[in-house]
Parts: structure tokens; sequence; C-alpha cells
């Protein structure tokens, strides 16, 4: 009897040990999916942000619009005159 229950106790340290590694296995890969991930994610912001973007200037751009706009609005006026 005591042998059985000596076996009974090593299969289970053995298979505790078992589960432990699959869990440390399955944290190992969700750790390196998660990696893999944030990687990717990195790359694809490197990829829409570029030299360009750091020198546009917002100001400059909603002057230009504005002039579009005053542009546009002229336009209209000229047109409504001639007719």
């Amino acid at each position: 009897m005591k042998i059985l229950c000596d076996l009974k106790l090593l299969s289970d340290i053995w298979y505790k040990r078992y589960l432990l590694s699959q869990t440390n296995e399955t944290d190992r890969r969700v750790s390196e999916i998660i990696d893999q991930e944030q990687e990717k994610e990195d790359q694809n912001q490197n990829k829409f942000h570029s030299a360009i973007d750091e020198d546009f200037d917002l100001d400059a751009y909603k002057e230009l619009f504005e002039i579009k706009e005053l542009q546009s609005n002229i336009s209209v006026q000229h047109k409504q005159d001639y007719l």
C-alpha cells in the first residue's frame, strides 16, 4: 500500500509539474504574440509618420484654406454681379 501511495504522490507531483510547464509555455507564447503585435503596430505608426509630417504647419494650412475660401466667395460674388 505504501508503494501505491508513493506512486500516487509521485504521479500528482509530475502532473503538477507538467501543468506548470504548460502554463509557462502558454505564458511565453502569449508574451511573444503580444510583442509581435506591438512591433507590428510600431511599424504601422512609423509607416504613416514621415519627416513631412513634422514640417507640416497647421496654421499655414488653415490660413491657406481661409484664403481659398475667400477667393471662392469673391468668385461667387463676381458671378452674381454678371447675372
